[in-house]
């Protein structure tokens, strides 16, 4: 790529001892980052920043109860309301439930992401994504990542939102999160208010659950 990643580093570790810190690199996350711009100390974000999934890129409908076997379906993995303008790189992991069902399809990254993470199971997916030369402009609602594809059989599922195992950009908070930039990480808080709880729900997952639109997700988080 051609940008002095070794020297980047040796900066960090010297600011960092500076600071009378360890010097260590902060995880996949600016790993997937660190090719596309320089690393430095990050400073800890607040803000309202929530990681969501939905069915509709507006994060308005997260209970699908109306699914038909052989039928297309999109899954939408969103940050809603970011303090920041930008995400430059995000991680998380997104457990997909299937309910023993069979679904076919694809996930595309936004800005055409690079992904460092491990996608190769399906229901138990790690994204760890750099953004490259293109970072994500920020929004009420910003797609991460989008699922396309079909729904083969099956009664339903769901979704639930948890840290990036063994994250070393939010060891505090052990939370998903995303890059500003490379100074500015933002741990975010996980839509349904704790990792045990599913975001999203599809299918006869839906039955006795209220569907949380971002509105209700806002008015949660105030």
């Amino acid at each position: 790529m051609g940008y002095p990643v070794d020297r980047d580093i040796d900066r960090l570790s010297r600011r960092q001892c500076m600071l009378g810190r360890r010097p260590q690199v902060r995880s996949r996350l600016l790993t997937a980052a660190v090719l596309w711009f320089a690393a430095a100390v990050p400073a800890w974000a607040g803000g309202p920043d929530v990681m969501a999934v939905a069915f509709d890129p507006q994060g308005t409908l997260t209970c699908a109860d109306q699914i038909t076997a052989g039928g297309d379906l999109s899954v939408y993995l969103l940050l809603l309301d970011a303090s920041q303008p930008q995400v430059s790189a995000w991680e998380c992991r997104l457990e997909w439930d299937q309910m023993g069902g069979t679904f076919v399809g694809a996930w595309e990254l936004a800005n055409n992401g690079l992904n460092i993470g491990d996608l190769s199971d399906p229901a138990d997916l790690l994204f760890a994504v750099g953004t490259g030369a293109q970072p994500i402009a920020t929004g009420g609602v910003t797609v991460l990542a989008h699922w396309s594809g079909l729904f083969l059989s099956g009664s339903g599922s769901r979704f639930y939102l948890h840290p990036y195992p063994g994250t070393q950009s939010f060891p505090d908070e052990q939370l998903p999160g995303y890059a500003a930039d490379a100074a500015t990480l933002v741990p975010c808080q996980i839509a349904s208010g704790d990792e045990s709880a599913p975001v999203a729900l599809l299918g006869s997952a839906c039955a006795g659950s209220e569907d949380l639109s971002w509105s209700d997700v806002k008015n949660r988080y105030q």
